[in-house]
C-alpha cells in the first residue's frame, strides 16, 4: 500500500476505496422470500379455476422471481396460467400449467435466464 505524505495507513485503510468490495449478487429467488408471505404450503397441487392463498404465493412468485406483471387475487386464471406453463417450459419441465412440487421448486429458486 502506497502511503501518502499526509494520510496514516490507518486512514488510508478505513478510506471507502480501500474497504469497498463488490456485494454479491442476490441469490435466486430471495426476492420472492422477501415479499410473497401469502402460503408456504407446498403439499396440494394447484391449477387453473383453484382459487386461495396458495394461488396468491404462485401469483406473487411469479411477479417477484420471473418479473410477472400479475394481479396477486388469488383466482389461478388464463394469466396464472399462461405464466407457469412459461416459467415450466423454461425449468425443463412438462408445461402443463399446474403447479405441484417440481414447479413450486423452480417458483421458489428461479432457473437463470427464465425471466418474463
Amino acid at each position: 500500500m502506497e502511503l501518502h505524505p499526509s494520510t496514516s495507513a490507518k486512514d488510508q485503510a478505513a478510506s471507502p476505496a480501500a474497504s469497498v468490495s463488490p456485494s454479491p449478487a442476490a441469490a435466486p429467488g430471495a426476492a420472492g422470500r422477501a415479499n410473497c408471505r401469502y402460503n408456504w404450503d407446498r403439499t396440494q397441487t394447484m391449477a387453473k379455476g383453484m382459487v386461495g392463498s396458495k394461488v396468491k404465493q404462485i401469483q406473487c412468485l411469479l411477479n417477484n422471481n420471473y418479473d410477472y406483471t400479475l394481479t396477486v387475487d388469488g383466482k389461478f386464471g388464463d394469466s396464472t396460467d399462461t405464466a407457469v406453463c412459461a416459467v415450466q417450459r423454461c425449468s425443463g419441465l412438462k408445461a402443463d400449467g399446474q403447479v405441484g412440487p417440481q414447479t413450486w421448486k423452480y417458483l421458489d429458486t428461479p432457473m437463470a435466464g427464465c425471466g418474463h
